[in-house]
């Protein structure tokens, strides 16, 4: 996907959510590095979007772990 391309998705994006209002934001990620940051990032940009301060934030295990190579 081309940068121009993923601006005019993420500004649809922006826009329905916006235009729904949602009661509840509930975000799920994972409780490794990358998910917690990548967690409160997403999260920073609902609050921004929706000018909430609400948001739900649950930390999953990562779901395949029991099956990656503990080498």
């Amino acid at each position: 996907m081309k940068h121009e391309e993923f601006g005019k998705k993420v500004g649809a994006a922006i826009s329905e959510l916006k235009q729904v209002k949602p009661q509840e934001i509930i975000l799920v990620h994972h409780d490794d590095a990358d998910g917690l940051c990548s967690g409160a990032v997403v999260k920073a940009g609902f609050e921004y979007v929706t000018e909430r301060n609400d948001i739900k934030l649950y930390r999953r295990p990562k779901i395949f772990a029991k099956y990656m190579d503990k080498g």
